[in-house]
């Protein structure tokens, strides 16, 4: 393997390796009820895969960002899920990007990035 291809898979698997990182704490931090937690983590998702948002959908995702940002900054409430069903709709969203994208699972030579 040439030194720019390992170069190259070393990038694509650091950066395959945030994005399992920030969906684990989705999770973690959804299950906990851990709502100023979960948010960071979507946002974060958000900054990594951004680049990689199709144009069509950029708007639709910009304007769910928007809404979560104006819920965590009036006051999340940890006992209930209404007040973090947008955060839900935000992280499916990028889920459903990821996938699309191929980079929920990703093959094992990592074309494609």
């Amino acid at each position: 393997m040439k030194e720019a291809d390992l170069e190259d898979w070393n990038m694509a698997k650091a950066y395959f390796m945030r994005i399992d990182e920030i969906l684990t704490g989705c999770c973690i931090s959804r299950m906990k009820k851990d709502y100023l937690k979960y948010f960071d983590c979507i946002i974060s998702l958000y900054i990594e895969i951004e680049a990689k948002i199709p144009q069509d959908d950029k708007e639709n995702i910009k304007s769910l960002i928007e809404k979560i940002i104006i819920i965590k900054n009036n006051g999340l409430k940890n006992d209930s899920m209404v007040s973090v069903s947008e955060f839900i709709e935000v992280e499916l969203q990028l889920r459903s990007i990821l996938e699309k994208r191929g980079m929920l699972t990703p093959k094992k030579d990592l074309k494609g990035l």
